[in-house]
């Protein structure tokens, strides 16, 4: 059964919420500050030492999550943070994913020939029917996808 203009319409405002959701919490990711050496004691001199930070400048990797389900402090094994650290702390933080069958988000970085970006990918059962949306931010626009 396709969907009417309607649904289509409603489905494609869901996705750009969604994607406009998951640029901004890369976006704050890589611009975001990191502790890099903790504050500490010199263990010879006994004087201490302070805590250094640095811009993070770099993105981050979330692992597909089934937003029906969204296992909020999940995250891939060589990453302190997740999907709450980014800002989904639960289902309210994203758009109303109301009468959708199914739906799923991951995020991809990726360091190509033409530099580094990352990608979101939304896919999203409806009536039967799945769609994906695949948004790049980054130099290789190829990775930027609608089926």
């Amino acid at each position: 059964m396709p969907l009417t203009a309607t649904q289509r319409t409603r489905l494609n405002q869901f996705l750009i919420a969604l994607g406009a959701k998951g640029v901004a919490l890369e976006d704050a990711y890589h611009d975001g500050l990191e502790v890099v050496h903790p504050a500490s004691v010199d263990a010879i001199s006994g004087q201490a030492i302070p805590a250094v930070t640095r811009v993070r400048n770099r993105y981050w990797q979330g692992r597909r999550q089934v937003l029906g389900t969204l296992a909020v402090d999940d995250k891939p094994t060589d990453q302190a943070v997740s999907w709450k650290g980014v800002g989904v702390a639960s289902k309210a933080d994203l758009p109303d994913i109301t009468g959708l069958e199914a739906m799923s988000i991951q995020i991809d970085v990726y360091d190509g020939p033409q530099g580094k970006g990352w990608t979101v990918t939304l896919t999203i059962a409806y009536a039967g029917t799945a769609y994906r949306r695949v948004y790049n931010r980054g130099p290789e626009s190829y990775r930027e996808q609608d089926w």
